[in-house]
């Protein structure tokens, strides 16, 4: 019996073993995938045929924070972090200092999503404004001061808040 249940042990290792390489291949593999995506976007990208930047800040807090996002997958995660830089400067200097950038990847909080099709479909990395410590009153004074900023390299800004 004792046998029997130390077999049933080291199988069960054995597959959990496999099951972490498993997702850490995959790990690999999206991230390799979205590096290349990113050097394509790059060397198809033209700023001519953008006309406007569209950027989400969500409209629910979560754990006291708030983040918004450049919401268009063909501008490239350096542009996107250019953008966001340059609203996060003018909403510093209207009174939101604890404002900042932070490169989120979404693999690192979920990565089982990448187990299954839909969860790989829906995994993504990008730059993020983030808002620490902010209520429903201050974010609603964030939008509203992001949907005033200038244009960034000739091209208006457009501020939606949404989840």
């Amino acid at each position: 019996m004792w046998f029997l249940s130390k077999w049933k042990e080291k199988l069960s290792q054995e597959a959990e073993r496999r099951g972490a390489l498993l997702l850490a291949d995959k790990i690999k593999a999206w991230h390799k995938a979205q590096a290349e995506k990113q050097v394509l976007l790059e060397s198809q990208f033209d700023i001519n045929l953008l006309t406007v930047f569209k950027i989400n800040i969500w409209d629910e807090i979560e754990n006291d924070a708030a983040y918004g996002y450049v919401d268009m997958r063909t501008v490239p995660d350096d542009l996107c972090f250019e953008v966001l830089h340059h609203v996060m400067s003018h909403i510093r200097a209207s009174g939101f200092p604890s404002a900042t950038l932070r490169y989120f990847d979404s693999t690192v909080v979920w990565p089982s999503n990448l187990l299954t099709e839909a969860g790989t479909l829906t995994s993504f990395c990008r730059w993020n404004l983030y808002f620490p410590d902010v209520d429903y009153e201050q974010l609603e004074n964030i939008v509203s001061v992001a949907k005033r900023v200038p244009p960034f390299l000739g091209k208006p800004i457009r501020v939606i808040s949404e989840s």
